[in-house]
């Protein structure tokens, strides 16, 4: 095997990811400005549907490229100025030695075995004269050696452990020992498998802007800018590789990575200052744009959903915790604080996505118990009406790595414009810095002790509500994403203006 016929094997790989479908009829509409969004989400952020629409409102098409939740790929026309391309997750071919050493290896096995197969082949017996030929002819026709023999004698054992995918397991094995030598995982083995899919699969597509979301999506995103000459956004969401299912050794590649491509970006956006403070220090680069993720601004809902579909007395009491429903979120905690309250007039509702596995633990723990509800995610157009008829919302994350304790969830906005109260675990620092103008609606409690979390949601209970309710009203509007899309309208009308100054002076 040369290495010219692997790297041949290598590009016909690479080649594969060429989508065999595209939306043609987007790169044949001339009349909008086309901005491709890429995104490795498989469901649509509502951060990220809500910039959609509003450059939607601009007149201009929008195209986001992102992971389907099956191996096949899909194309989709939503309507004239939005469409989707999601690739299949079988296109995901991670652009790193430790795979491309596993399909070396895979490409060296093949081609041995079926070489010595086709040189060494088994006496064709359907080709034999009919009559009986002499030793010496037959030996000569069929090359019946003795070398031969001994030869086809290793073959048959080599061919009996190719058939039962001994080789295979075996190269799979080295290739997870490659991966654990170069990236010591904790979790997750490859922490950005992306970019080869990504920039094949958005190549064909024009564009006018391109805008990535997180680290996964910015290698790809800044490659496929400048070859395209265009502007070049980067919404981070979080430092991506600060979780904590990341090995200290994956965090240095990751950081690399988005130091490099950072300093590509026409502009970049994050969540809240903490992190676009750190982002400037860090990268050298100039201070982001903050947008916040909020959510559009909602009426004010007379909602009794959750009391009619629990059969809830309205005398007693509904707390909500509505997420993401996962270990390393203090669920379990938060569960226990409420079975210590021992109060029959309270009741929890957990109302999200689960992790299979660790709802059943959940079901464990409050088996018996009538008070604590577990229903499943609703759609976003209905998260606040629905999240309306709680009492108070709940926020128990904990503080395990760096994005967690800076972060500004979702759920704090839509909390916010649902008009809850809050009870959050104390040492999420960027949530209490912005419930502080809160203060008579928003309680903090530590997570780590049910004793805490108890006498803190005792505190909720007997919260003046119709108060809290009304301060929450007379403020939301600040925390809606009315107040936020003029940043972006800015942000994206600057990006597109500096653009037309740059091509009118080069052709100048």
């Amino acid at each position: 095997m040369t290495t010219n016929a692997f790297q041949l094997y290598k590009q016909e790989i690479i080649n594969s990811l060429v989508p065999k479908q595209i939306l043609e009829e987007w790169n044949l509409q001339t009349n909008h400005k086309k901005v491709v969004m890429i995104c490795h989400d498989q469901d649509l952020d509502r951060r990220v549907a809500q910039q959609i629409e509003t450059l939607n409102t601009l007149g201009m098409q929008v195209l986001l490229v992102c992971l389907a939740k099956s191996s096949e790929s899909s194309v989709e026309k939503v309507h004239d100025l939005f469409y989707i391309h999601r690739f299949g997750l079988s296109q995901i071919i991670p652009d790193c030695i430790a795979y491309w050493s596993f399909y070396k290896r895979y490409y060296y096995i093949e081609n041995t075995i079926h070489r010595l197969n086709f040189r060494l082949r088994t006496i064709p017996f359907s080709e034999q004269d009919k009559s009986t030929p002499s030793i010496r002819t037959f030996a000569k026709k069929y090359r019946v050696t003795v070398k031969n023999l001994l030869k086809r004698s290793i073959l048959l054992p080599v061919n009996y452990l190719y058939k039962k995918k001994v080789f295979t397991r075996l190269n799979s094995l080295l290739y997870n020992f490659h991966l654990a030598l170069k990236y010591r995982p904790k979790g997750i083995y490859m922490p950005l498998p992306f970019d080869l899919v990504f920039y094949n699969t958005a190549k064909p597509y024009k564009a006018n802007l391109v805008i990535s979301y997180d680290l996964p999506s910015l290698k790809a995103g800044a490659l496929l800018a400048e070859e395209k000459g265009v502007p070049f956004l980067y919404d981070a969401h979080e430092f991506y590789y600060e979780q904590k299912a990341f090995s200290s050794l994956q965090k240095k590649i990751m950081m690399e990575v988005e130091q490099e491509y950072i300093k590509k970006c026409s502009a970049v956006i994050t969540i809240n200052d903490t992190f676009a403070e750190l982002m400037k220090k860090k990268y050298n680069i100039s201070l982001p744009y903050i947008i916040h993720n909020v959510s559009r601004m909602s009426p004010t809902y007379k909602s009794n959903v959750l009391r009619e579909m629990l059969n809830i007395s309205k005398n007693d009491t509904i707390g909500l915790y509505q997420g993401g429903v996962l270990k390393n979120r203090n669920i379990k905690e938060m569960i226990r604080g409420v079975l210590a309250l021992k109060r029959n007039d309270f009741h929890l509702v957990i109302l999200g996505i689960y992790d299979p596995l660790f709802k059943k633990e959940i079901e464990t723990m409050i088996r018996g118990n009538k008070n604590i509800h577990l229903l499943e995610a609703v759609s976003q157009e209905d998260l606040i009406r629905i999240s309306s008829s709680a009492d108070f919302g709940i926020i128990p994350y904990p503080a395990c790595d760096f994005n967690t304790t800076y972060c500004t969830p979702n759920k704090m906005f839509e909390f916010i414009q649902a008009e809850l109260p809050i009870l959050y675990n104390k040492h999420l620092f960027q949530v209490k810095k912005m419930l502080s103008e809160f203060q008579e609606c928003a309680i903090e409690a530590d997570f780590s002790s049910a004793k805490s979390i108890s006498r803190n949601l005792e505190k909720m209970i007997r919260l003046d509500k119709k108060q809290a309710k009304e301060a929450l009203r007379q403020q939301k509007n600040k925390f809606s994403w009315e107040q936020e899309s003029p940043i972006f309208i800015n942000i994206i009308q600057t990006l597109f203006a500096q653009n037309e100054k740059n091509l009118s002076s080069f052709g100048s």
